[in-house]
């Protein structure tokens, strides 16, 4: 068959594991006499030109066996190939870490930083709740849908501390609002900070909760309210200014 783009067949397929059928991405699938290769998308499938048949097909992917296909033909449809999985030994590992250029302290490890944007953007079980927005904290889940009551790296809420401007308080988490909560519209940020906690901390708690209310101008009192089947509540602040 000669040579050139017009003569080339574009042979497709994709690549899965033989045990669980799932799709390998960045399998290298190569025709050995047509001389292309090309690498697997993270569907696990693959385009390849081949210019010559017969031709043949090796598939390899790290910790596999690899697989090859004989063409002697064009292909009809789509090629599957399932790669078993092969032990990989390696010897002479080194693990390096880069030079530090100074200690990393312990209290920015663990920690995020919760906009009143992002509050107000997680659907809430029955109301907008600062407790409730903690859902899209990697390290915080809830026992259930409608509860409020964060836990902290998998810790019951009693072992954390829930914190307003600094000032410990307790029992702000509820079960659907129906008992305390905090308003997002009256906060205008939280964060949390996880185990384990700077020399400042001096605490051996799981987290820590804090939040940082609303301000205004001290030159006049700014709040709000709302009201629900469930509950009410309210926030007031501002004039303050002690100039």
């Amino acid at each position: 068959m000669p040579n050139g783009t017009d003569a080339q067949t574009l042979v497709h397929g994709y690549v899965v594991d033989s045990e669980a059928n799932n799709p390998i991405e960045g399998a290298r699938v190569s025709a050995r006499r047509s001389k292309q290769s090309t690498t697997t998308d993270r569907l696990g499938r693959f385009t390849l030109w081949v210019s010559q048949f017969p031709d043949t097909m090796v598939v390899a992917y790290v910790g596999t066996h690899p697989e090859t296909l004989v063409l002697m033909v064009p292909p009809a449809g789509a090629l599957r190939a399932a790669l078993r999985p092969a032990p990989t030994f390696l010897s002479d590992v080194i693990v390096e870490t880069p030079a530090r250029t100074a200690d990393q302290a312990l209290g920015s490890m663990g920690r995020w930083q919760l906009p009143v944007e992002a509050m107000r953007a997680v659907p809430a079980a029955v109301e907008t709740d600062v407790y409730r927005s903690l859902t899209v904290i990697p390290a915080v889940t809830f026992t259930t849908p409608l509860s409020a009551r964060p836990v902290v790296r998998g810790y019951s809420a009693g072992e954390s501390s829930f914190r307003i401007d600094g000032f410990e308080v307790v029992n702000l988490y509820h079960l659907g609002r129906i008992f305390s909560a905090f308003p997002a519209e009256a906060t205008d940020q939280v964060t949390v900070t996880t185990a384990p906690h700077g020399p400042a901390m001096g605490t051996t708690l799981s987290g820590i909760v804090d939040v940082t209310g609303r301000s205004g101008p001290g030159d006049a009192t700014h709040g709000g309210a709302t009201i629900s089947l469930a509950s009410a509540s309210g926030w007031v602040g501002g004039g303050t200014d002690l100039r």
